[in-house]
């Protein structure tokens, strides 16, 4: 049960348990009826019974004269017809009690709520022996697989940028081990420059631009943060995208004129320890919009 925010969690995984000791009762209860056949069984005994005083009464009439009268004998057959429907109630109760036992059975496993999704839980709204109600919002889990960037491009690229247009976005990537120098040496929290993912749920948003720069629609010719030199573009820091929406409304981009804020798809990928390469916040060093006429 994640107790922390920014955990990885698998679908399947537990995220949440209620108290069930109310429930667990009545569940037990429903159960142990559910189980109980004895009616069923009394209600077999008598029409048997029924059935065989029936057939003697019926096998003593044959030949000469009649033992037992037809009022006999109808009295007899309603004693089996009788015996036949406690045999049904018997039957239609206990099926009762064992749909009674599994809708509290399903009351029970709701107790205890497991992740739908692989993600990452971004807000915890609930404590452990907080009372909850339904409809609250317990623990927030975001999906991480793909996520959404927001690019500025300049309005001259207008016409040419469209829904479906390829995206590629290198972004910063943590220095491996053995690459980190003395003093990041062990992981320590510093300032984190701007970022281009999406709001996660309960978060600040990031800033919405990649640092010092904008993406530009032109294959080759690309505006990078400062941060984008040749020396520190590594393969694996790639990753390829889709334009979703262009945002029609114009921004003021100072000097650079007036500007475009295009959203795009990027699907996620994980590291050999199965962390997130793209997380909220991570710094852009270089992106592309690629019209589909430039391909």
């Amino acid at each position: 049960v994640p107790k922390t925010e920014g955990v990885q969690v698998r679908q399947g995984d537990v995220i949440f348990r209620l108290n069930d000791a109310a429930i667990r009762k009545e569940y037990e209860l429903a159960e142990h009826d559910a189980d109980a056949t004895f009616e069923v069984e009394f209600a077999t005994v008598a029409l048997e019974k029924a059935q065989e005083d029936l057939r003697i009464k019926l096998d003593a009439n044959q030949g000469g004269t009649p033992v037992f009268s037809e009022s006999e004998i109808r009295k007899q057959q309603l004693e089996v017809d009788h015996a036949e429907a406690g045999l049904k109630k018997a039957i239609h109760d206990q099926k009762g009690r064992a749909i009674d036992r599994d809708a509290k059975k399903v009351r029970l496993d709701q107790t205890v709520v497991r992740s739908t999704l692989d993600g990452m839980v971004t807000q915890i709204n609930r404590l452990a022996g907080e009372s909850v109600s339904p409809g609250d919002a317990i623990v927030t889990i975001t999906d991480m697989s793909v996520l959404r960037a927001t690019l500025v491009v300049n309005y001259s690229w207008y016409s040419d940028i469209h829904v479906g247009d390829k995206v590629e976005i290198y972004v910063a990537q943590p220095a491996r081990s053995g690459e980190r120098g003395a003093a990041d040496s062990p992981a320590r929290a510093t300032g984190s420059a701007p970022g281009i993912l999406d709001k996660l749920p309960g978060r600040p948003a990031p800033s919405a631009t990649p640092n010092d720069g904008t993406a530009t629609s032109r294959p080759g010719a690309s505006t990078t943060a400062t941060a984008a030199t040749p020396g520190n573009l590594h393969e694996g820091m790639r990753f390829d995208g889709t334009v979703t929406h262009i945002l029609p409304v114009l921004e003021d981009g100072g000097s650079g004129g007036k500007q475009l804020q295009i959203f795009a798809s990027i699907p996620n990928r994980k590291d050999e320890s199965g962390h997130d390469l793209l997380l909220q916040g991570v710094q852009v060093l270089e992106a592309w919009i690629i019209p589909a006429g430039s391909r």
